[in-house]
């Protein structure tokens, strides 16, 4: 069996991959923080929104209730146009998050294309032809070469290996930071 330093080479880049491809959420999150952030027009609605609020504790309903009715409309109304505001920022943030994770999705994609394209023709592994007697042209493929380990096979077998692996963490990962939420 010679395991040959494409293998090591190719391995090391689908891990790099892998990693691009479960950092893709951070990314499209640090992106959202600096394009959507609380606008000014915003601000001053929920500022104007506490102001009017605590002028509305400070009159007593029985004795002043037209200044109590108007107080109340125009909160309604600020209220509206805070909860419009925050709907079309929430709408806006949706598209770029889907987009940046679409982006995101093919980059990943296209470097597996740039591998699978740039090891084509040199087999991964080498091992004795009998050893992979009825699956030897198949796991060969595309290098043709018999009793070789092709990039396409290498590529399903480390993915397989990296999703093994890297599960059990991730799931570690998650719980763990569930749990630091909820404190």
């Amino acid at each position: 069996m010679a395991l040959s330093g494409n293998a090591v080479i190719v391995g090391s880049i689908i891990f790099m991959l892998h990693l691009f491809k479960m950092c893709i959420p951070f990314f499209v999150n640090k992106v959202l923080n600096i394009i959507f952030q609380v606008s000014r027009k915003e601000l001053n609605l929920q500022a104007s929104l506490l102001q009017l609020q605590s002028e509305k504790d400070e009159v007593n309903v029985k004795d002043e209730f037209p200044k109590y009715a108007r107080l109340e409309r125009k909160i309604n109304k600020i209220v509206a146009e805070l909860k419009d505001a925050r709907n079309t920022h929430r709408f806006d943030s949706f598209k770029v998050r889907w987009i940046l994770n679409i982006a995101g999705k093919c980059l990943y994609a296209f470097g597996f294309l740039v591998l699978v394209w740039c090891y084509r023709t040199i087999p991964i592994v080498t091992l004795n032809e009998n050893w992979l007697f009825p699956l030897a042209r198949v796991l060969a493929f595309p290098t043709g070469q018999s009793g070789s380990i092709g990039i396409t096979c290498w590529v399903l077998i480390c993915n397989v290996v990296i999703d093994k692996s890297t599960t059990p963490i991730l799931t570690r990962l998650k719980t763990s930071s569930a749990k630091n939420k909820q404190i």
